[in-house]
């Protein structure tokens, strides 16, 4: 209720899952729950030791490697990263993620081309297109970050039409938002930004 429902608390979210390893100290869900919850506000050490423990105890999903390498990249601990990445993909070996989890990982070691080659080789392999989309985000960036601004739009708007066919809210509001930010960043058009905006916030 408090992590996703209609009057979100984070702190809330935060006790409760607290409340519930009082309780059952290796739920995977809430053990996992919270360190995602902890890496949003920085506390790192602990997110990696409640989601190793939920590694550990099983039973395990991919997101919880995901969150794992999140934790140890934040505490720089890459090459430990890069094994629970592997580690994922040797025991799902047929789960699009992870090795999705371990081509991002080439973005933290700065290794962009490498990086850019195979996510475009893996992104027409992921059937849910959410998941699609997020591979297609990270193209969208990758342009971005090379100053290719038009490919990085088509980028944009390719995931943003997967996510509306995956029935996510907000879908146009965010092409919106994030053409807006490029207009203002890359651009320096403050003026054009803040009317895409209104046009945005007036349609939606």
């Amino acid at each position: 209720y408090y992590q996703l429902g209609s009057h979100q608390d984070g702190v809330k979210s935060m006790a409760a899952y607290e409340q519930l390893l009082e309780i059952q100290p290796n739920n995977t869900a809430a053990l996992n729950n919270l360190a995602n919850a902890l890496l949003n506000v920085h506390q790192y050490a602990r997110a990696e030791s409640l989601v190793a423990r939920a590694v550990a105890v099983g039973p395990v999903a991919p997101v919880h490697y995901e969150n794992l390498a999140r934790a140890q990249i934040r505490l720089g601990k890459l090459d430990s990263a890069a094994a629970t990445l592997d580690r994922c993909i040797k025991e799902f070996p047929r789960n699009v993620q992870c090795p999705g989890f371990r081509i991002v990982y080439g973005w933290v070691r700065g290794q962009y081309d490498s990086m850019g080659t195979q996510m475009a080789r893996l992104e027409p392999r992921i059937a849910e297109p959410t998941i699609r989309a997020t591979a297609v985000f990270f193209l969208a960036d990758l342009a971005r970050l090379r100053g290719m601004l038009g490919e990085a739009r088509r980028q944009t708007d390719r995931a943003m039409d997967l996510s509306a066919q995956a029935g996510m809210r907000g879908a146009l509001i965010n092409r919106s938002v994030t053409e807006a930010f490029a207009v203002a960043w890359f651009l320096g058009d403050s003026v054009r930004a803040l009317r895409l905006l209104d046009d945005a916030l007036a349609r939606d």
